[in-house]
């Protein structure tokens, strides 16, 4: 089932992807995914209502606090995402996009210094990495890229 939800997702069939999903149980996995799906189509409070029950599933997974921050986020609810974020780093200190979205974020409500402090974390992990590495979670987007994204947004 996870497997045909994934494929149906990459192909853009978000409705059918969450149905294939959900018609799977249960599963952390499956209720973020069909979250991811519901995000897309600009469902937030569907989304946001499954993420919240596969973080009750799976506690100490860092992605889907990422996924309900980005949620949160797209509802218009930035101090909520700034907390799923918070949690995300707490649970994987080394999320790269965690810091990345927190570093927006921040930079979004003005706050400038912590908006540094995460854009030069994301930058601390960036560099560990070959500049054409492609970052899981991008759409392709490589190293090197998101190195030139923060470095223009940021006094970097």
């Amino acid at each position: 089932m996870l497997q045909q939800a994934l494929s149906l997702f990459d192909t853009g069939a978000y409705e059918r992807a969450a149905e294939v999903a959900l018609a799977g149980g249960e599963h952390a996995e499956q209720l973020a995914l069909a979250a991811r799906c519901y995000a897309n189509l600009g469902r937030y409070g569907e989304a946001r209502e499954l993420c919240e029950r596969s973080i009750r599933l799976e506690r100490l997974n860092p992605n889907s606090h990422y996924l309900l921050s980005m949620i949160r986020e797209q509802a218009g609810d930035d101090e909520g995402a700034i907390t799923s974020l918070k949690h995300a780093l707490y649970l994987d200190h080394d999320y790269l996009l965690a810091y990345f979205a927190l570093g927006n974020l921040f930079r979004k409500r003005g706050e400038r210094q912590e908006a540094e402090q995460s854009f030069g974390n994301a930058l601390r992990l960036l560099q560990r990495l070959d500049p054409n590495e492609a970052i899981p979670d991008t759409e392709g987007m490589t190293a090197g890229m998101l190195i030139h994204l923060i470095k223009g947004i940021s006094r970097r």
